[in-house]
């Protein structure tokens, strides 16, 4: 006699059949030494099999008997998927990791909105858009599938921000990054936290933060810092006519100026401070002032130290 199924793989309840090829009577038993006869024939079905269960079966015609033979049915557990452990959404560009959560041991069968997987695990490494959708998993072993579940999974656009061009800081103040009061979690490459950062040191400079997606998002700007000091007007025509009627000074971040103005005779007759400074030509107390050339005094003063520019400017209200 022969086997022609010596080993099954079923589900607890399913129906299968084993056979034992050969002529003569085929004899079943639920022991090795035939002592507990079973049923008679070839092929047998099996119904109802909750656990691993051995056959034995000896082929008899006339005086002979074969040897017994032994048909192992080995009962798996009908696999259960318990959930899927998913992100509701991923950013685009993000990582997305897709589990099975069930029996363990189980496989699973995928279909997905860009085709079909096999594994308990899913990762797509580069979420897109057409990435979102329904996730389907079958658990299984062999042969044997448990029902299925899905999840939904959205894909999300990161809302990006800009630093703006690279750029450069006045050496001895610095330059202000700020990242829009609409993303949270504000941290910068050297690990301050916070939306605005003085940078006052060469190199690239990155902040990051998190969108109204909850995406991570950054971006990258490189600063360079060079000297330059307040362009000063050696004349100015306060006429009226909107042209060259102030003494204008314009600053950079990290400086203040602080200016005073004397006239011919020493006499201090305006002052004023702050990062930029604009004096029309008028006394301190509002009067025109006259034509003549008035000696400025400037301190300009950084984070690091001061300086001092001193000259003299031309009032031509004529002109």
């Amino acid at each position: 006699t022969g086997m022609h199924n010596s080993e099954l793989l079923v589900m607890p309840g399913q129906t299968r059949t084993i056979t034992a090829t050969g002529g003569g009577t085929r004899d079943w038993y639920s022991d090795a030494s035939t002592q507990d006869p079973l049923f008679t024939g070839s092929p047998v079905t099996l119904e109802g099999l909750i656990a691993d269960t051995t056959f034995y079966v000896v082929q008899t015609e006339g005086p002979c008997a074969s040897e017994v033979q032994a048909a192992v049915v080995d009962v798996e557990p009908v696999p259960v998927a318990s959930g899927i452990d998913a992100p509701v959404f991923v950013c685009g560009g993000g990582e997305a990791i897709i589990t099975l959560v069930g029996t363990p041991g189980a496989n699973a069968q995928w279909t997905t909105p860009s085709g079909t997987a096999t594994g308990t695990q899913l990762i797509i490494a580069d979420f897109a858009a057409g990435d979102s959708g329904v996730y389907t998993v079958y658990p299984f072993f062999g042969s044997c599938f448990g029902e299925p579940v899905s999840v939904a999974i959205g894909f999300a656009r990161p809302l990006l921000f800009s630093l703006g061009p690279d750029t450069t800081y006045c050496l001895g103040g610095w330059y202000t990054l700020t990242i829009p009061a609409i993303y949270s979690d504000p941290v910068w490459s050297n690990g301050t936290e916070s939306y605005a950062l003085q940078v006052n040191s060469d190199g690239y400079w990155t902040g990051y933060a998190v969108d109204s997606n909850g995406c991570a998002v950054q971006d990258e700007v490189y600063i360079t810092g060079i000297d330059c000091g307040p362009i000063i007007p050696n004349v100015i025509t306060p006429n009226g006519d909107g042209n060259n009627d102030v003494f204008t000074l314009l600053g950079s971040e990290g400086f203040t100026l602080a200016v005073r103005i004397f006239n011919r005779w020493g006499q201090q007759v305006w002052e004023s401070a702050g990062r930029d400074i604009r004096w029309n030509g008028r006394h301190a107390n509002g009067d025109a002032l006259p034509d003549g050339v008035y000696y400025y005094e400037i301190l300009r003063t950084g984070w690091e130290d001061s300086l001092t520019y001193t000259g003299y400017v031309h009032v031509m209200r004529g002109r």
